[in-house]
């Protein structure tokens, strides 16, 4: 038919393709009943596939985490994809396999285990799921597994349920001991280091007790003190030694006189008394006392002058000198001679008071020395003590630290074990599924409907594109320019409209037919075909 003919341009003649539709309805209802057919024998012959899923829900800890601060980090999504790996691993699809009894099928028995635990990996699907309202939270997650035997889909999905929650409550234990037995561990070095440096800054104490930096203002009070007491010391030997000049000086003026009486008594003066040994011991002693004002003991002329004294010294006490040797002397007053021995005493208890307040001096002065040295080496000795201080409470602020860390490991480990943090809870286990989920029905029911009606429409199509023949008056017009003027409608004989009642009949039938077929179909499609089958067993 030509595409210019002015009857298409018009408005479209219903009539005339209900016509046709009714002229070629069986190219029509044969193909649509058989593509029904075939569509029906295949959602009965192919291979079924059920899918069943459960949904876990993340639960919050349940103590609030300002009193118990959790030990597990990371995102939920991270360890949920962990757990997955974990669940998925080859040893425990294994178990699965063993424990269900999968791909035992004769044409299964000769697949590589390695295959088998590719096809049920490919089988399992975790997804996560989210709050659309924060997107980067996790709130449940689901598991969905999918195969032939619908009662295995179910117990399965409910085994690897329970693997995500065990594997979940046993990766928090581990990881919660593992930083406890770290803390522990760290804890334990920083004890030992503590006690190490507790053990130094105490040796340390002890080695310099006397000099450290906070008896620094007691040891310069005693080194006043001591100052104090080696200036009384020296203004003490300054008075001895002037005594001792004074008692030198008696004793010589009591020689004197003693010589005096004696020279008396030999009826003339003593020629000698210039040169009395008393008299020299006398000035000696002088002169050592104004060398001393001027010059330190260790002079040479004081050492000198000090030699001669002992000297001289021990020769009056070992030969007293007599009063001209053979004259007669007059016998001595008993009061000048106990005079002489008292200034004898009193100047030899001069002399050891010296002696003695030069000794108690020098160890003064050695005490004064060992607080200098202390005093002196205090800026040293603090510097050594801080460092060690400074480490020492460095270790120890790391060492409280980390106790309070294990604390609340300790606690955290404590929660995990009490199942108080947080947890995957099962909201919705899964259930036996009734409906094949692959091949889908209701897709299979429209692509067979479509089909079966697109190849009887493609047949009346071709049938109407090849056949040359003039079925409408405006056709004549239109092919042989000449008007119509009268068109008689078909004469039948009564044979043909027999027949024609005839074919009325099977067409109504056989539409009949094809509307039930597409209902049973369509009755497969929504139930699915074990559940259809066991309805139509039940009713029977």
């Amino acid at each position: 038919m030509d595409a210019n003919r002015p009857d298409q341009q018009a408005s479209i003649d219903i009539s005339y393709y209900v016509g046709i539709v009714l002229k070629y309805r069986w190219f029509i209802i044969v193909p649509f009943c058989v593509a029904v057919m075939a569509g029906m024998v295949l959602s009965i012959v192919m291979p079924k596939v059920y899918t069943a899923n459960t949904l876990i829900l993340v639960q919050s800890q349940r103590v609030p985490e300002e009193y118990v601060q959790p030990l597990v980090s990371g995102e939920i999504e991270s360890r949920i994809n962990t757990i997955s790996q974990q669940i998925l691993s080859r040893t425990n699809l294994e178990k699965i396999i063993e424990q269900f009894k999968l791909f035992n099928e004769p044409k299964q028995a000769s697949m590589y285990m390695e295959d088998k635990i590719e096809a049920l990996r490919k089988r399992i699907s975790v997804e996560i799921l989210g709050d659309k309202k924060r997107p980067n939270a996790t709130d449940a997650f689901s598991i969905t597994f999918k195969g032939n035997d619908p009662e295995k889909v179910m117990n399965i999905t409910n085994t690897l349920a329970e693997s995500f929650i065990e594997e979940n409550l046993k990766t928090r234990e581990e990881e919660a001991l593992g930083t406890n037995e770290f803390l522990e561990d760290q804890l334990l070095g920083m004890r030992t280091q503590l006690g190490d440096l507790e053990k130094k800054v105490e040796a340390f104490r002890t080695q310099n007790m006397g000099g450290l930096p906070e008896q620094l203002d007691s040891n310069l009070r005693v080194l006043d003190r001591l100052q104090a007491e080696l200036t009384g010391k020296n203004e003490s030997i300054r008075d001895a030694r002037n005594r001792l000049v004074a008692l030198d000086t008696q004793v010589a003026e009591a020689n004197v006189i003693h010589q005096a009486i004696a020279g008396y008594g030999a009826g003339e003066s003593s020629p000698a008394v210039a040169a009395d040994p008393y008299t020299n011991l006398q000035n000696m002693q002088q002169k050592l006392a104004e060398l001393s004002a001027r010059y330190t003991k260790e002079h040479p002329e004081i050492i000198r002058l000090e030699s001669k004294i002992r000297k001289l010294e021990k020769e009056l006490e070992s030969n007293p000198p007599d009063a001209g040797g053979s004259v007669t002397t007059r016998p001595i007053h008993p009061d000048l001679l106990q005079r002489q021995s008292l200034l004898k005493q009193q100047r030899q208890e001069t002399q050891f008071e010296i002696e003695s307040l030069k000794n108690e001096l020098t160890s003064l002065v050695k005490e004064i020395n060992r607080y200098q040295r202390l005093v002196d080496d205090t800026p040293k000795k603090e510097h050594e003590l801080s460092a060690l201080k400074r480490d020492y409470e460095n270790i120890k602020m790391t060492y409280n630290s980390l106790l309070d860390r294990k604390m609340q490991a300790q606690i955290s480990v404590n929660l995990e074990k009490n199942k108080k943090g947080e947890q995957f809870r099962i909201i919705d286990r899964a259930k036996y599924p009734n409906k094949p989920s692959e091949p889908d029905m209701k897709k299979l029911f429209a692509m067979t409907i479509a089909g079966g009606l697109g190849i009887g429409g493609g047949i009346v199509f071709l049938f109407i594109f090849l056949n040359n023949s003039i079925t409408r008056s405006s056709e004549i017009e239109l092919e042989l320019g000449l008007p119509v003027l009268a068109s008689i409608p078909a004469i039948y004989t009564d044979r043909q409209k027999r027949w024609h009642k005839i074919n009325n009949v099977l067409s109504s039938a056989a539409v009949a037919f094809s509307l039930a077929l597409c209902g049973c179909f369509a009755f497969l499609a929504l139930k699915g075909p074990e559940q259809a089958i066991k309805m139509i067993k039940t009713f029977i």
